[in-house]
């Protein structure tokens, strides 16, 4: 077990990560429905990582890329709950960092190119389909490579937002799950699970931030 709970072993990670493929590798129902449940309140939204754990990733010596990797995580006997694992890779796509824990939070919220800002209106349509999509199902996960196992972000993804951040304090930086809706090479309009990163300010009013959107990553497979 870590010293730190919100760093996860590579012990952890693995089996995290397994049971994460196992859920999206299988026929969907119940277990890959219960990952993203909000107990009460529909549909989880995001996840989380605290300023402080966002300044360690970012401050990893020869990083290049973030990673993030796709887990699922049981709680003391109730069903898998799903999370990510963040961590600092070279451009040779060595990992260099811990693994940071980013958990998903309890209610969903109510707010609404490399480093390159996404138009607002674009993440809303994104953001929209996740919360509106009638049931959450493998397809959402799919790839032509296996189940989607996470994205790789550049570096400055996570940079840029510090910036806004400062001072430090109890900012965080807010990972929301998002489906992107286009038409592949052929067949018919689909949807592929996503992964937005903005900074979560409480001191500024909800809906009046306009700090930026980040989402120009790379998925895994086969970018892994």
């Amino acid at each position: 077990m870590s010293v730190i709970p919100s760093i996860l072993t590579p012990e952890q990670f693995e089996q995290y990560s397994a049971e994460w493929l196992k859920i999206a590798g299988g026929p969907g129902g119940d277990a890959l429905a219960n990952c993203f449940a909000a107990p009460g309140h529909g549909r989880r939204t995001y996840a989380s990582l605290s300023i402080q754990h966002l300044v360690w990733l970012v401050s990893t010596v020869g990083i290049v890329a973030v990673r993030t990797r796709f887990l699922a995580i049981a709680h003391q006997g109730h069903p898998a709950r799903f999370a990510l694992a963040l961590f600092a890779a070279d451009a040779a796509g060595q990992r260099l960092s811990a693994y940071y824990l980013a958990e998903t939070e309890e209610y969903p919220t109510r707010d609404a190119l490399h480093a390159t800002q996404v138009p607002h209106d674009l993440v809303k349509a994104w953001l929209h389909h996740w919360t509106a999509a009638p049931a959450i199902t493998p397809a959402l996960f799919a790839t032509a490579y296996g189940p989607l196992q996470g994205y790789t972000f550049d570096a400055g993804d996570f940079l840029e937002p510090l910036f806004a951040a400062q001072p430090f304090g109890d900012q965080t930086l807010r990972i929301s799950f998002g489906l992107h809706e286009y038409y592949p090479v052929e067949g018919p309009l689909a949807q592929t699970f996503g992964l937005v990163l903005r900074l979560h300010d409480p001191q500024k009013l909800a809906g009046g931030s306009d700090d930026p959107f980040f989402d120009m990553s790379q998925p895994c497979p086969p970018h892994c």
